[in-house]
């Protein structure tokens, strides 16, 4: 089994990258709206917010809403930190930020499930803990893709399937009218056969999986409660199970699909 997971290694963490870690974040995010009134993700909306309270003379909302910026970039250096620290000691530079996000949403749960009555600004608490596991999560796939793959918000994904649906219309168009083109239909069964247009594949992944997360985390929540976020840490669990026996590794190039590991 671990011989098998090695030799498809490539493939197996293109699809952590488009299926699992995207499901996790809409999880979380979609959650962490019933539980806080706030997607934990949100950066640009949290900065927007701090301009409006500002401008409206609330000071504490605005303080609020910064907290919730500065969780998510502490979130970030934390998992960057780690991921330096083990690349120094030539361990895997995840492991410990999938951990770390483990115990972040552990704590949410156990904040959730013990409803401390003496405990001051809970749902404070609880949305900054969410923001730091979000920011966890992002660098650590930034640092995993190459920089090429958000899985924690989506408004990047959308505009490159933007750009990247013209491009896929214009390759159809071209190779349709090509010489010794077969028609539209042999042209589409080439198209997972095209290394530019795989990206396209793998956002819209990323797009299907996070709404599956997003559609999921809100159902289990109204039927489970707070045990709910019970389903993203056995998830993370795994994977990091998976690192420690096999390993993610670092790539500088976008991942591809398991379908074109081979064509040339």
């Amino acid at each position: 089994m671990r011989r098998y997971f090695r030799k498809n290694r490539k493939a197996l963490e293109s699809k952590v990258l488009a299926h699992v870690l995207p499901f996790v974040a809409g999880t979380v995010n979609a959650s962490g709206f019933f539980i806080v009134g706030s997607y934990t993700s949100h950066v640009t909306g949290s900065v927007a917010r701090v301009g409006d309270d500002l401008a409206q003379g609330n000071r504490e909302g605005a303080l609020a809403a910064l907290v919730l910026v500065l969780s998510f970039f502490l979130g970030a250096v934390f998992a960057a930190a780690l991921a330096e620290r083990a690349r120094v000691r030539d361990k895997s530079p995840y492991s410990g930020t999938l951990e770390g996000e483990v115990l972040t949403l552990l704590a949410v749960t156990g904040l959730g499930l013990a409803e401390p009555k003496g405990l001051p600004f809970l749902t404070l608490v609880t949305t900054a803990l969410l923001c730091a596991a979000m920011g966890m999560q992002n660098a650590m796939v930034t640092n995993l893709s190459g920089a090429v793959v958000r899985t924690t918000h989506l408004t990047g994904i959308v505009t490159d399937m933007g750009i990247e649906t013209v491009r896929a219309l214009r390759w159809a168009w071209s190779a349709r009218r090509a010489p010794g083109s077969r028609g539209l239909w042999h042209t589409l069964l080439q198209y997972r056969h095209v290394p530019e247009l795989n990206m396209l594949r793998l956002h819209t992944a990323i797009f299907v999986s996070f709404l599956a997360g997003a559609v999921v985390g809100p159902i289990g929540y109204l039927r489970y409660g707070y045990a709910s976020m019970l389903l993203p840490i056995i998830v993370l669990v795994l994977l990091v199970s998976f690192d420690r026996s096999i390993g993610f590794r670092a790539r500088r190039q976008p991942p591809v699909p398991e379908e074109t590991q081979g064509a040339g």
